[in-house]
Parts: structure tokens; C-alpha cells; sequence
């Protein structure tokens, strides 16, 4: 398989993403507090999904990068020296801020 871009070799604005109050509610700031994206509530309809969204894109890079990772353990192995669990916690980290919870 062709090797992975890491997060950081994306071209993407600095992770990690956090989801702030720059001009509104949902919007998505980088490492250094520059606007990103935002999740917009246009109307009643979408305006339930509007944070849901924003967390989902905040933790884009956690997640790209957690699941970058499980895939090169799945195809390289463990190493001896490697935790398992490291891989397992931060891609559990990138779910849980993609849900809402802590970042």
C-alpha cells in the first residue's frame, strides 16, 4: 500500500481543531485560534445539527490521524517496543471529541 500522509503533511490548517465563538456559535478555530470552517444553522431544520457538526469537523485531524495510525499498526504489526494501547486511547480521544465530549 502507498504510504499515508501524516496529518501534518495534509496541507491543512494546523490541528489540532477546536470548535470556538469566533463570529458565531460553531465555528471551527486551528492551533492558533485562526477560523477554519464552521458548521452554519441556515434554518430550524439544520440548526439541531449544527454542533453536532462542528464537533464532527473539529476532530477531523484527530480522527484522520488515529485512524492513519491503526491502519499502519494493521499492516506493519507491533513492534515489540509499540503499545497497542496508545493507538487504541487516541483513536477512543479523536471518537469521544468528534462526539462531543473533551478535547
Amino acid at each position: 500500500m502507498n504510504e499515508i500522509k501524516k496529518v501534518e503533511e495534509l496541507g491543512i490548517s494546523p490541528a489540532p481543531w477546536m470548535r470556538r465563538w469566533y463570529c458565531c456559535p460553531n465555528d471551527i478555530v486551528d492551533a492558533n485560534g485562526k477560523w477554519t470552517a464552521d458548521a452554519k444553522d441556515f434554518d430550524e431544520e439544520h440548526a439541531k445539527y449544527a454542533e453536532a457538526d462542528a464537533n464532527l469537523i473539529a476532530a477531523a485531524p484527530e480522527l484522520y490521524e488515529a485512524l492513519r495510525e491503526l491502519v499502519e499498526i494493521i499492516e506493519d504489526g507491533v513492534d515489540g517496543g509499540d503499545d497497542p494501547d496508545y493507538y487504541v486511547e487516541h483513536a477512543k480521544a479523536a471518537l469521544t471529541k468528534a462526539a462531543g465530549g473533551a478535547e
